[in-house]
């Protein structure tokens, strides 16, 4: 569980930090001033919300397990 908060933190602290470039991707005139803007990062929508329902889901599941026979 440390290392999934570890890995996630990780991960946000890259993103939250704009350190991301478009070198070596293909995008548009408008999406690179758009990153030079507010920054950019390589990770879709889709992906970023696939990592969180699987952070989310370690945890809930961890608290489950934590509360079994605790009633």
């Amino acid at each position: 569980m440390k290392l999934a908060i570890l890995i996630f933190l990780v991960l946000l602290s890259a993103l939250l930090t704009g350190c991301a470039t478009t070198k070596g991707l293909q995008v548009s005139d408008e999406d690179a001033a758009e990153c030079a803007a507010v920054g950019c990062t390589p990770w879709s929508e889709r992906q970023l919300e696939g990592l969180a329902k699987h952070f989310y889901g370690l945890g809930v599941k961890a608290g489950i397990q934590r509360q079994k026979g605790s009633i």
